[in-house]
């Protein structure tokens, strides 16, 4: 019983440092976005080493603010999606691809209370929604194992930066 509240404070105090971290380095619009990630993991099991798996969406939010390029935002939030896409399907297969799609909604509609321009969203929602098939397509057909999440989550980024290029 001990060791069982060891696991819980210590997954209580990762979420909240992993909370404080997205405050102090993306703000708030994106804090909700890692909370979002977290009540994923929360669902998934609540396992300390599943919050190791948000580390290279932290990536992508550390070179968002050291280079201050906002659109480095972007493969920040479709990393998320894709973190809560790996994590649920662990639960259940036929979550995994609502679960992204909830982050790739989120990050829509933190651009548009950003007032993103109409053209910005069009060409952000159909990058998202291409993305959303590869998670889908990943997540549905390929094994769950510690290397397809890290596959799946690293080709969601790099395809969101390259989307950036659009």
């Amino acid at each position: 019983m001990q060791r069982s509240r060891w696991k819980s404070f210590a997954f209580l105090a990762a979420e909240a440092g992993l909370i404080v971290t997205a405050a102090m380095v993306g703000g708030p619009a994106w804090t909700g976005l890692v909370v979002l990630a977290l009540l994923a993991e929360v669902v998934a099991g609540s396992h300390l080493a599943g919050l190791a798996w948000l580390l290279p969406a932290f990536g992508w939010l550390a070179a968002a603010r050291f280079t201050a390029n906002r659109e480095l935002f972007f493969p920040f939030a479709i990393t998320l999606a894709a973190f809560m896409a790996c994590r649920l399907r662990q639960r259940s297969p036929a979550a995994a691809t609502p679960a992204a799609a909830v982050g790739i909604i989120a990050f829509l509609g933190i651009r548009l209370a950003q007032q993103a321009t109409w053209q910005v969203l069009a060409t952000e929602a159909g990058v998202a929604a291409g993305i959303l098939l590869v998670i889908a397509a990943g997540c549905r057909w390929l094994p769950e194992q510690a290397w397809v999440t890290g596959g799946i989550m690293a080709v969601a980024g790099v395809l969101a930066y390259a989307g950036l290029a659009l």
